[in-house]
């Protein structure tokens, strides 16, 4: 099935989720309820196309440095399959403030967001608890 008329949304929560569904008359879409490490996984043996948009926004619990590790280690496992232009966003995340004139965040993407950004994404929107980073390898 070509990218341009389908797409895979998939329910990346290790803890469980709803459906989620949404309309989009024009698309066919697939449902995967998976632990995102292990659909990652599944991404790289299938090759189903690049990922235009990362949304991350797993283990809503109270343990804070396991959702940091399990966000940075969800970009990690993400990055080799990401389009040379696309998007990240991160939930429950928020400025915390600056080091060395770089922006620092705190919440799930404390270490998400400095490995992406180090790999060549940019921050373009960060508002409500949430991080939208952009990269665009074409334009340099």
């Amino acid at each position: 099935m070509p990218p341009s008329q389908n797409a895979l949304l998939a329910a990346l929560y290790p803890m469980g989720c709803g459906s989620g569904r949404w309309p989009s008359p024009a698309r066919t879409e697939k449902y995967v309820h998976s632990d995102s490490l292990d659909f990652f996984r599944w991404w790289a043996e299938e090759e189903p196309g690049p990922i235009h948009l990362l949304y991350l926004d797993s283990l809503d619990y109270h343990d804070h440095a396991a959702r940091e590790a399990h966000h940075s280690a969800e970009a990690e496992a993400a990055l080799p399959f990401l389009a040379a232009r696309c998007l990240a966003l991160i939930d429950d995340t928020s400025p915390s403030g600056e080091v060395d004139g770089a922006p620092t965040f705190g919440g799930d993407g404390l270490r998400a967001i400095p490995f992406l950004l180090e790999r060549g994404f940019r921050i373009v929107w960060a508002e409500a608890g949430q991080v939208l980073l952009e990269r665009d390898v074409a334009a340099g």
